[in-house]
């Protein structure tokens, strides 16, 4: 930016001073009547100069008046304040979410499973919120839940889980009813006519003796 103020030499302003003070009245008068031109434009010039200092001193005093008090009140009130960025929250609901610290269920039959509720609707497939141990899932058909449990089956009133130990049916109110696997059952079934035959070789061999 360029600096349009009005520089005034005082070394010079001195010098000028001090020649006047010491040219005589009696050389000037004699001067002034041969050079009428010339004395009015010296006599111009020096008004001229005069009126510039006490304008530059009147600036300066103004201006530092001005920089050392305070803003008018009101001030910067018809100024748009700058606006501030908020930032955009998108609300999803959350597929996962850590309730109060339970233990975590081992055996998915073990009827630690609580059916909470059923988000029909919306063109989709249905989801279900489902609570395990100390984890809330919202889930759908086909998707899989801690302990290697899917969900097979969403409806207004229940849900079907599958286990490699069979099936899980979450209604609400806690209730639970399981279906072992034709797999599961056989080797239920298996190891109890394996237990009732040791049983029965116990008995006969205490018999004979």
């Amino acid at each position: 930016m360029a600096d349009n103020r009005i520089k005034i030499d005082k070394e010079k302003i001195k010098q000028f001073w001090a020649r006047l003070n010491e040219i005589k009245v009696e050389d000037i008068v004699p001067y002034v009547k041969q050079n009428k031109r010339q004395a009015l434009l010296a006599g111009g010039a020096l008004l001229v100069l005069i009126g510039l200092i006490l304008l530059v001193k009147w600036n300066v005093a103004f201006f530092s008046s001005q920089a050392g008090g305070t803003a008018p009140a009101g001030a910067g009130l018809n100024q748009a304040a700058p606006a501030v960025s908020q930032p955009t929250t998108t609300l999803l609901p959350a597929t996962k979410r850590t309730m109060e610290e339970r233990p975590q269920p081992r055996d998915p039959f073990s009827g630690s499973l609580q059916l909470k509720g059923v988000i029909t609707g919306g063109g989709g497939d249905n989801l279900a919120i489902i609570e395990a141990g100390n984890t809330s899932y919202i889930v759908g058909p086909g998707q899989e839940l801690a302990g290697g449990l899917v969900v097979k089956e969403v409806t207004g009133n229940w849900v079907v889980l599958q286990a490699a130990s069979g099936k899980i049916y979450l209604e609400f109110n806690g209730r639970v009813k399981k279906e072992a696997s034709p797999a599961a059952a056989k080797q239920d079934k298996q190891a109890a006519g394996a237990a009732a035959d040791q049983a029965a070789g116990s008995q006969n061999k205490g018999g004979g003796n």
